[in-house]
């Protein structure tokens, strides 16, 4: 009997060895089996868009699709499992009612977006970068037609009969039909401005630094963002607003918003002028906002100094929400920061020519006004006011006059490069492009320019947008310029 108990009680502590030990081997194989985790999540919503960011341990095969009755977007991520429920997102602001989760099939976690309506949708990849590891995005679109995960957006037929050859006469003598697509003036086949938020720093009772002779920053800034606006507003195909228009207080967050909010901008330009503990520090300088930290021990410095203009205000910046913040930082991180930094190049590349840099590269710091998660932002540094040399250029109308040129050669040059779409420079871009592959066509009687499309296989669009074509008459004799495309 007590050898019996005795072999029990082995039996025992050995299934209390065993068992743990299974159970780990288990757990091991359920991880191997689905071996991506989904670690997180957080929501950002505003300006028409809805970003919604998933922490993963690593990218994986992706699916996703829509569904009605009712509308919902589902995402499926192969090999993959929560490895603890989401945590609860405020989705107010969005076009989602709920999100859940599942698994429809082994290894597959599913995620179902339940939806007001339809919208559409994009999914993104995001690797890891700074202090974040592999996410992804998915972002919505409230106000574009969704269809297969992609924004579609078909133009407007622009004419609904045939347009037919005419003797010329004059413009006096053409009168637009019912149909005719023809104004007062042409429709705006050039595309949207690109709207630039000119941020003048500091004012009210905040006058920033202060030169030996008494100059304040702010009244400086505030001339030269005045001469910007001025001269851009020349520049065919840019539209520059002034966040500060005056001698007021504003805070740095509020900059912000009155540029996206109340003017939707797509860039953001802060201007100041430097100062520094040390007299004989000199040269103009631009800024993106930094990911790890200043590049510069300047340039710690001053982003400490402009970061205090809140707390003159009795607004403590710390205040906001933690998890929007951290959010915001995210998406300006993945694609933001990158072509602000070529904006930087171009203005400082056009200061060059006008003053002495302070640094020949685009320099980094933590700006809390450019923390801008969808737009373009650099801070202009226009020279160190509190060096008595500068300070008297500074003020100088002639010199302010030059600096505000170099901004706005700067900011036009990058557009040419990198337009954004659906712009006038967008259709400037594609204009050069399909100027360089171009046919004649002499315009004969009973020519229209559905049958001219035909005959050379293009699109009567692409003949439009080529020989801006906006009256509904075609003109005998006329050489119209044929893209092959």
């Amino acid at each position: 009997m007590g050898y019996r108990l005795k072999a029990q009680k082995k039996l025992h502590q050995s299934l209390r060895t065993l068992v743990p030990t299974l159970l780990a081997l288990f757990l091991c194989f359920s991880y191997a089996e689905a071996g991506t985790q989904v670690t997180g999540a957080r929501v950002w919503a505003g300006d028409g868009k809805q970003q919604f960011i998933f922490d993963v341990s690593d990218h994986m095969k992706m699916s996703n699709f829509a569904l009605e009755n009712p509308h919902r977007l589902v995402l499926d991520l192969s090999n993959t499992q929560f490895r603890k429920p989401l945590p609860t997102l405020n989705l107010k602001g969005t076009d989602v009612t709920k999100i859940r989760t599942g698994s429809p099939r082994k290894a597959v976690a599913r995620l179902v977006f339940d939806l007001k309506k339809k919208v559409a949708w994009k999914v993104t990849p995001l690797e890891a970068k700074g202090p974040y590891g592999k996410r992804i995005l998915v972002e919505l679109f409230s106000d574009t037609k969704a269809r297969s995960g992609k924004a579609i957006t078909r133009p407007k037929p622009l004419q609904t009969k045939p347009i037919r050859a005419v003797a010329s006469r004059s413009p006096a003598s053409v009168r637009p039909g019912k149909n005719s697509i023809i104004s007062k003036r042409p429709i705006n086949k050039a595309g949207r401005d690109i709207i630039v938020a000119i941020d003048a720093g500091h004012g009210g009772k905040d006058p920033g630094a202060i030169g030996h002779r008494g100059t304040k920053e702010k009244d400086i800034v505030l001339a030269i963002a005045r001469e910007v606006h001025k001269k851009m507003s020349k520049i065919k195909g840019l539209k520059p607003v002034l966040v500060r228009s005056g001698d007021y207080f504003i805070h740095l967050g509020s900059r912000r918003d009155i540029a996206r909010k109340k003017y939707n901008a797509d860039v953001f330009i802060s201007i100041h002028a430097d100062s520094f503990k040390n007299k004989q520090a000199n040269g103009a300088s631009v800024f993106t906002l930094s990911q790890n930290g200043a590049s510069s021990a300047t340039a710690k410095y001053l982003a400490n100094k402009e970061n205090q203009a809140d707390f003159i205000g009795g607004y403590n910046i710390g205040n906001g929400s933690k998890s929007l913040s951290e959010t915001i930082l995210i998406v300006a991180m993945d694609g933001v920061l990158a072509e602000s930094n070529r904006v930087g190049q171009n203005v400082l590349k056009e200061m060059g020519g006008v003053s002495r840099l302070h640094k020949r590269h685009v320099e980094h710091a933590g700006f809390v006004v450019l923390k801008n998660p969808d737009m373009l932002s650099i801070l202009v540094e226009t020279g160190f006011i509190s060096n008595p040399g500068e300070e008297n250029k500074l003020r100088n109308k002639g010199y302010q006059r030059k600096i505000a040129k170099a901004i706005v050669n700067g900011t036009s040059h990058y557009f040419d490069d990198h337009p954004i779409p659906g712009t006038y420079y967008a259709m400037k871009r594609e204009q050069k492009r399909l100027k360089n592959k171009l046919a004649k066509h002499v315009v004969s009687r009973g020519d229209t320019l559905s049958g001219i499309a035909n005959r050379y296989r293009v699109s009567m669009a692409s003949i439009r947008t080529v020989n801006e074509i906006y009256k509904d008459q075609l003109k005998i004799g006329k050489v119209l310029l044929i893209p092959k495309v």
